[in-house]
């Protein structure tokens, strides 16, 4: 990505994590090179967010997006973003609604056209909440921050390495996933000769996996125990598909 920028080059958009395969790009890399030349950083950080641990001011990131249906166990439909001071000066909203200008709490004449956008990221805002969504997302987060970031993440390697290490084992099984301490995620990929078969198996199973581009993908999370990856484990072993 570094290599495909120029001097016309204006932002780089990236996904945080691969969703095929679990890949973890090094943000600070790309935020450190897009800072030093005034290009913008955007981010989806869905498939990584609520399970690995991040700081992202300090990763010089200017847009932070997040689907929040997956790591974050919330409703579909739910989500955020996040917006650095740069981003916040040279991004113009391109819609308005009534929820991006500034009422003044005062509610009685809403046929007014000369109000003033909101300041801060609440001038992107456009209509009104799916207020349910967000009272069960709050609630999953609630939950999430319950735990120690670092212990559930540190839990949720331990889980993906049992899964590596036995697909490592398996001449018919190759890893798709990369093995790099600073590449993982929650994600482990792997495909066989038939990887649908095998996918259809495991889901008769009860096993909740995906299949993507032709391979399975489990995403273990801080829920999840050794002992069911080590039943995943077996059912693959017994799989004459």
């Amino acid at each position: 990505m570094i290599s495909a920028t120029d001097d016309k080059t204006r932002m780089m958009s990236v996904s945080w994590v691969q969703f095929n395969n679990g890949y973890r790009v090094d943000l600070g890399k790309l935020g450190q090179f897009c800072s030093e030349r005034q290009i913008m950083l955007a981010v989806d950080s869905t498939q990584g967010t609520g399970v690995v641990p991040i700081d992202v001011p300090s990763l010089k990131v200017d847009l932070f997006t997040c689907g929040c249906q997956k790591w974050l166990l919330g409703p579909c439909g739910t989500g955020f973003y996040y917006l650095s001071e740069q981003a916040e000066e040279l991004v113009d909203p391109p819609l308005s609604g009534w929820l991006s200008v500034d009422w003044h709490a005062e509610f009685g004449d809403l046929m007014r056209y000369d109000l003033e956008p909101r300041t801060g990221p609440a001038r992107y805002e456009i209509g009104t909440y799916a207020f349910q969504d967000w009272r069960a997302l709050d609630k999953s987060i609630d939950i999430l921050l319950s735990f120690d970031r670092n212990d559930a993440w540190n839990h949720i390697l331990s889980l993906t390495d049992r899964l590596m290490k036995f697909v490592a084992t398996r001449p018919a099984v190759r890893l798709v996933s990369m093995d790099y301490p600073e590449r993982r995620s929650g994600i482990v990929t792997f495909r066989t000769a038939n990887s649908r078969a095998l996918y259809d198996y495991l889901t008769a199973l009860g096993f909740v996996v995906s299949f993507r581009e032709g391979a399975i993908r489990v995403s273990p999370h801080f829920y999840n125990s050794m002992s069911e990856i080590d039943k995943l484990c077996d059912a693959i072993s017994k799989f004459t598909g």
